[in-house]
């Protein structure tokens, strides 16, 4: 077999608070591989180390930086993308997230080559990706990803040797994978429908999560910012469900064991269980656990909407 040497690895300079090492940078390390983290990719230094380099083959996944042309005129064989979305559907930075939260059974990998228009590259495999509704954005990231690397490995004897056969990609099919923003994440239960919550608390597992307000007690209690970290459609659209602020406690049988989750009736007259939540400076944990620890006897939850607020988002 064909042996390919991995001459340098290129990540995003370590940034935020706690200025951790990436994923990326922890194995780089861990296999002595030379490591390059310029700010920008079209950093003079930058291409002409790359350059130096006498790369034949660049493979990025998921890098989050514009190629100039400087840099894709680099390899000789070109630049090669693992996206996970089935191009030309969902070109952009959030290509799982928008595909789980608009409700999607299918997805998938592409490997594509790189071109300056984003993710619009011929296509050279594509690997379907099946979807329950109930999977978190988390996973199908990283199995895409995974799929992705074995169809590459696949495929680069023939884009060595020249004789890999592309598919252009048909722009008039395309969709956008915008990235998300934190704003997106507050949910507003008499607006939206049970499967939308559902669908975007899978969606924004990762970042940002999704964000109601919260109020257990008397009317006057202090309100609280929870994160909504599992969910389930219980009921679909019901006539006869009405909406209403009152979340009550409900038992349910799941995998032979039966636990307590919240019962919130959505806008449409939908109804969505929350089965575990993100208390504020708390770790994630199921909703009897969360029961448990309040204190006040008076238990009784209510959700508030957001234009009833005047705090912001946190």
């Amino acid at each position: 077999t064909d042996k390919f040497e991995i001459v340098t690895e290129v990540t995003q300079p370590i940034s935020g608070v706690q200025k951790k090492p990436s994923p990326v940078q922890v194995l780089t390390k861990k296999l002595g591989i030379p490591l390059l983290f310029p700010e920008s990719a079209k950093d003079p230094e930058f291409l002409n180390q790359l350059e130096n380099l006498n790369v034949d083959l660049c493979v990025t996944a998921a890098y989050g930086n514009f190629l100039p042309k400087k840099f894709l005129s680099i390899p000789k064989f070109g630049t090669v993308n693992i996206h996970p979305s089935l191009l030309p559907q969902y070109r952009g930075a959030a290509p799982v997230q928008r595909c789980i939260e608009n409700g999607d059974t299918d997805t998938g990998v592409s490997v594509a080559f790189t071109v300056l228009k984003m993710d619009a590259g011929p296509i050279i495999t594509q690997v379907p990706y099946k979807l329950t509704g109930n999977e978190k954005a988390s996973q199908v990231l990283s199995e895409c990803f995974d799929l992705g690397t074995k169809a590459l490995l696949h495929a680069l004897p023939g884009i060595f040797s020249k004789s890999i056969t592309t598919t252009p990609q048909d722009d008039s099919m395309k969709s956008e994978a915008p990235k998300i923003n934190k704003q997106e994440g507050l949910i507003d239960f008499s607006t939206m429908t049970a499967l939308q919550i559902h669908n975007k608390c899978r969606a924004f597992t990762d970042w940002p999560g999704i964000m109601c307000t919260l109020q257990i007690g008397p009317e006057d209690s202090p309100l609280i910012n929870m994160k909504i970290v599992t969910t389930v459609v219980l009921e679909s659209k019901n006539e006869t469900s009405k909406l209403s602020r009152d979340i009550s406690v409900i038992k349910l049988s799941r995998a032979g064991k039966t636990i307590k989750l919240l019962r919130i009736v959505c806008g449409d007259g939908s109804v969505l269980g929350v089965l575990e939540v993100l208390p504020p400076g708390s770790k994630t944990m199921q909703v009897l656990a969360y029961l448990n620890g309040i204190k006040s006897t008076d238990k009784r939850m209510r959700w508030i909407a957001p234009e009833a607020l005047n705090t912001a988002v946190h």
